[in-house]
């Protein structure tokens, strides 16, 4: 009951439509990442079979795709709660042809991802520090769909929204301030409109405390018109970033400089115009404001050095004020 083609006296048959379908023609309930696939047939044992394939939400379905060796299809992403309809054609390499039977099969409605659990920090924890890194649970998707978090935090109750769309189960925070209880929420959800809440999580940031006063580092003694560096360190016990302000004693005070991470050193150069005594004087500034004592430093512009043999001409100059007039000349002492 087959067509046949007379091909040097062999009898070369038809394929037969395409069986086995999956899904099973009506099957219902099926997730919106299903792919198809079927058996191709042909009662000529080692025929090469080319596969046409029609599929869509329509019947008749649209061709999808024509002239495929492989008997499956890698569908995209389907509709929920949708019908589907589609039809394998075969053809062999002698060009003959077998219509396949019409399949259809329906979606089930989209499914929510799981509920994100087990929050770092903890519900209710203390003593978090002020650029923490929240943390929680990778959720599961019913229809195996890629799931994406929307994050939300901030002080107030519901919290505002900080990220969206990341597919990370980590978010690192910006700088918070300290002594604050903050609230927050993890949205899990799908590109298909399935979304669950987290429950509402909070904590309460550390109490911020001043950082360490600057240790300064540098020459004390020097000539004017030369430049000199100098370097200032501190440390904060909750390891914020530091800024510095220098103020250099004759009347220049440089901007503050940084941040720069806790225990790391700042360096700074300056010149005397003038000569005399000068205190350098350096103060630290953590990411949430605390500002630290001063740290100093005194320097004299120029250093001078005085033997003792003339520390006695000295005394004798200014106990016989009008004697040795010619060593005073000498010597510019008036």
């Amino acid at each position: 009951n087959h067509p046949y083609l007379l091909v040097d006296d062999d009898i070369t048959y038809a394929p037969l439509p395409a069986s086995n379908p999956y899904p099973e023609d009506g099957h219902l309930d099926l997730p919106g990442n299903t792919d198809i696939s079927c058996v191709g047939n042909d009662p000529n044992v080692g025929e090469n079979l080319t596969f046409g394939v029609y599929f869509g939400n329509t019947s008749p379905p649209p061709l999808l795709s024509n002239n495929q060796s492989a008997t499956t299809y890698d569908l995209p992403r389907l509709h929920s709660y949708c019908y589907y309809y589609w039809r394998i054609d075969t053809w062999d390499s002698h060009g003959e042809f077998a219509e396949g039977f019409q399949w259809h099969f329906r979606t089930n409605p989209n499914k929510a991802p799981s509920i994100p659990e087990y929050p770092s920090p903890p519900l209710g924890a203390a003593n978090v520090n002020l650029t923490p890194i929240l943390a929680w649970s990778a959720c599961t998707d019913g229809d195996g769909d890629p799931v994406l978090y929307d994050v939300y935090l901030g002080t107030t109750t519901p919290p505002p929204l900080v990220s969206i769309n990341q597919t990370s189960t980590t978010f690192c925070s910006a700088p918070l301030s300290c002594a604050t209880k903050y609230y927050w929420r993890i949205i899990a959800h799908d590109d298909y409109g399935g979304y669950t809440k987290g429950s509402l999580w909070f904590f309460t940031t550390i109490v911020n405390h001043f950082p360490d006063v600057p240790v300064i580092s540098g020459p004390t003694q020097g000539e004017i018109e030369i430049l000199y560096n100098y370097t200032a360190v501190a440390t904060d016990s909750e390891n914020q970033s530091l800024s510095y302000e220098v103020d250099w004693g004759d009347g220049i005070v440089d901007p503050w400089y940084g941040p720069i991470p806790s225990g790391t050193v700042m360096n700074c150069s300056h010149e005397w115009l003038l000569q005399g005594s000068f205190t350098i004087k350096v103060r630290a500034k953590d990411t949430a404001g605390a500002i630290s004592d001063w740290g100093y430093l005194t320097v004299t512009m120029p250093f001078s050095y005085e033997p003792p043999h003339f520390r006695l001409i000295k005394w004798l100059l200014e106990r016989f004020p009008d004697a040795f007039p010619i060593l005073r000349s000498l010597l510019d002492f008036n």
